[in-house]
């Protein structure tokens, strides 16, 4: 059996280290698999549930990982040299992609979210040169009634993907918040406003 680790997205604590072949998430988190990525056959979704088959015939069950509940974990397999692969196996709706796409890492860290910027680290975007950050940040100054703006943090995005054409980045937000795309410099590649919906739809720069 495959030794598991669970880390909460929120706190970066490990939540949970077993070595089984069942896991279950109670919060969003980055769930750490001790096996090469070569050895998996496919990732396939039974009711909330993510099913990880090995090519051995071994079969390992992720409970919740895609529960409304905890809609935003990220599966990471680790190699026996310690080298670290985000799974990347839905498409922009939620299937399961016929591909699974598989991002190095050095560290888990760019997973979890960041409490000097609400957001998480996407690796896929195109021409960014590796990894961008999205992040989620509230407008200052004074709304057209003269009122005060809300500047209480907003909450990390949700559902963040990237889609298909590798051209956008959509997910769910807090209305009204702003939306930044950064490349690993740090340089804005894409921004945009969560719309009242509380969704949006970032097209990143040339």
């Amino acid at each position: 059996m495959p030794q598991i680790s669970i880390i909460s997205k929120e706190s970066h604590k490990v939540l949970d280290q077993v070595e089984s072949n069942q896991i279950g998430l109670i919060e969003n988190s980055v769930i750490v698999v001790k096996i090469q990525k070569e050895d998996v056959a496919s990732i396939t979704k039974n009711g909330a549930d993510a099913i990880i088959t090995l090519k051995n015939g071994e079969v390992i069950t992720v409970q919740n990982y895609f529960s409304e509940a905890t809609p935003d974990n990220s599966l990471v397999f680790e190699d026996e040299d310690g080298t670290l692969y985000w799974a990347k196996f839905t498409t922009v709706n939620g299937d399961i992609a016929d591909v699974i796409q598989y991002q190095p890492l050095d560290e888990i860290e760019p997973l979890l979210y960041n409490d000097s910027l609400t957001g998480v680290i996407l690796p896929w975007i195109s021409g960014a040169a590796g990894a961008g950050l999205l992040g989620a940040a509230i407008g200052g100054g004074s709304d057209s009634s003269g009122g005060s703006k809300d500047t209480t943090k907003p909450e990390a995005p949700k559902d963040v993907v990237i889609t298909d054409d590798g051209e956008h980045v959509t997910g769910e937000g807090e209305p009204g918040t702003t939306v930044e795309v950064k490349d690993q410099d740090g340089k804005v590649i894409g921004a945009g406003t969560v719309d009242l919906s509380g969704n949006f739809d970032v097209e990143f720069k040339n």
